[in-house]
């Protein structure tokens, strides 16, 4: 395993850069929003989780992903660092994506990023994807059976 270095604005682990909020350009980016309305407000503890996951059971390199409820992009950052994913990050809050953007250029690399609702994916949408990722969606009662649906739709699709 790879050792975690942490520093006063970040934590660096499996060679991915992830910010905290005391990060200068992360507090300029809270000083203009006004809030998140599902939970996007940091880089949560099961992304390093997931990280760890995949760089012990590595997915195929170059593969296309959909990082789903993406929040600040980490898995996806890493995904793309790593194996040389194509990640597209999925959130339904949109105040996510200068976290992400910024997040993705401080690791240098891309990750396009779609506000939507996982609700809204098609089959015919997914099965352009290998694997569909996601740490930390689940957080609502509610969220159970549209995220089952949606794996549903993905595996029906040929997503891994």
């Amino acid at each position: 395993m790879q050792a975690t270095t942490n520093t006063h604005h970040y934590i660096e682990h499996l060679g991915v850069k992830a910010l905290k909020s005391t990060h200068p350009e992360v507090r300029k980016i809270k000083r203009k929003q006004s809030g998140h309305s599902a939970h996007g407000n940091k880089n949560w503890r099961s992304s390093f989780v997931l990280m760890d996951y995949l760089n012990t059971y590595p997915p195929k390199s170059s593969a296309k992903v959909l990082d789903i409820g993406c929040g600040w992009g980490l898995i996806a950052i890493f995904m793309a660092k790593k194996f040389q994913a194509q990640v597209t990050g999925m959130d339904i809050d949109d105040s996510v994506a200068p976290y992400l953007s910024l997040q993705a250029q401080i690791n240098a690399c891309n990750v396009p990023f779609q506000q939507r609702d996982f609700k809204s994916l098609k089959t015919t949408e997914l099965n352009v994807y290998d694997y569909l990722i996601g740490a930390d969606i689940c957080f609502w009662d509610e969220m159970t059976q549209p995220l089952l649906q949606l794996i549903a739709k993905a595996r029906k699709g040929g997503v891994n």
